[in-house]
């Protein structure tokens, strides 16, 4: 690098510096700079001296505080709400419960009448196979009185 890049450089960084310190001066010398304690202690004396006494309470104004109590009401309903929601839940839980046990009781009667009626027919159709084998059996004479007092439908 050359003595004359070198310079311009060093130019730069003096014209910087010499641009802060003369920033600080004049801050330092006007009114305008960083908050200093005796400027804290002027403004609350001011202050306390505008309301009178100084006082550690704020008062909100009242539709703020209506607003407040507004809300407050709605939280209150809104809990209410969930409760009851939550008392529902829990209920239509147990009726689920108790509809799911008397689905599967009501499967298994089901089942149970299918089986008595599968061996009621099955019992049927071995007495009418036994009957059957009976008239096959007996003497035409002697079967022919018992067709007649026989029902049709039979």
């Amino acid at each position: 690098m050359t003595w004359r890049g070198l310079w311009h450089r060093r130019t730069a960084l003096w014209l910087v510096a010499f641009l802060f310190i003369g920033s600080g001066a004049m801050r330092l010398a006007s009114d305008t700079g960083a908050a200093r304690p005796s400027d804290v202690t002027r403004l609350v004396s001011v202050n306390s001296a505008h309301s009178g006494a100084a006082t550690t309470e704020c008062t909100p104004p009242e539709d703020a505080t209506a607003t407040f109590r507004t809300l407050n009401f709605r939280q209150l309903e809104l809990e209410k709400r969930e409760t009851a929601l939550a008392e529902r839940i829990s209920a239509m839980a147990f009726a689920e419960q108790e509809i799911a046990r008397n689905l599967a009781a009501l499967k298994s009667a089901e089942a149970a009448l299918m089986e008595t009626m599968t061996l009621a027919e099955n019992a049927a159709d071995a007495d009418l196979d036994q009957l059957t084998t009976v008239y096959e059996n007996m003497k035409p004479k002697d079967a022919a009185p018992l067709f007649e007092k026989m029902p049709h439908e039979f």
